[in-house]
């Protein structure tokens, strides 16, 4: 710093965030040897609000998995819906050949579809409505936001939220695979 600025020590206060594990005492006594003068560490300085924000801990994980469950079940909700709407389109499917399997692979797609759908708008405006949120929160707390978006987490979103809705599929998938068509097709 005194090659940038031969000033830069003239009763000023330096500002340092160190690396996790680094010993304060040697660094104090490195900087005294270095600046001829009197160095006073003090330890790291919170206020009330952010030491607050250590007794939330696993809040959001837990708004995450409600999210995640109230998905799940609005996709069962839908498909057991669709099921019961489209009874004349199954039977038609079966009279023309298809077999439990094909109906349940039928119902599975259609299940597979609303995941990747909801997960191409989801994750976006996701990501965006968390970045914002975060940097409008971190504002008021009067701190530098530093929104973190977990690359790997997201990416594995889109497995993960297929899978569970082939899970989700299953079982309204046999109750689709055992329309009769007989009395689906039933005139009234």
């Amino acid at each position: 710093m005194r090659e940038i600025d031969p000033r830069a020590f003239a009763d000023s206060l330096v500002f340092l965030r160190l690396a996790p594990g680094t010993e304060l005492a040697p660094l104090v006594a490195d900087l005294q040897r270095a600046v001829h003068r009197q160095v006073v560490a003090l330890p790291p300085q919170q206020n009330g609000q952010i030491r607050g924000l250590a007794d939330i801990g696993n809040v959001p994980l837990l708004l995450a998995g409600i999210v995640g469950l109230m998905a799940a079940a609005a996709l069962a909700h839908t498909l057991v819906t669709s099921i019961r709407r489209r009874r004349r389109d199954l039977a038609i499917l079966k009279t023309i050949g298809f077999v439990r399997r094909q109906v349940s692979a039928t119902i599975a797609w259609q299940a597979t579809l609303l995941g990747l759908v909801a997960v191409a708008i989801g994750v976006p405006v996701g990501v965006a409505a968390g970045r914002w949120s975060w940097n409008t929160f971190a504002d008021r707390l009067g701190v530098v936001p530093e929104s973190v978006v977990p690359i790997v987490a997201v990416v594995l979103v889109v497995p993960a939220a297929l899978l569970a809705a082939n899970l989700i599929a299953f079982a309204p998938g046999r109750l689709g695979a055992r329309v009769l068509p007989a009395e689906a097709l039933r005139t009234e």
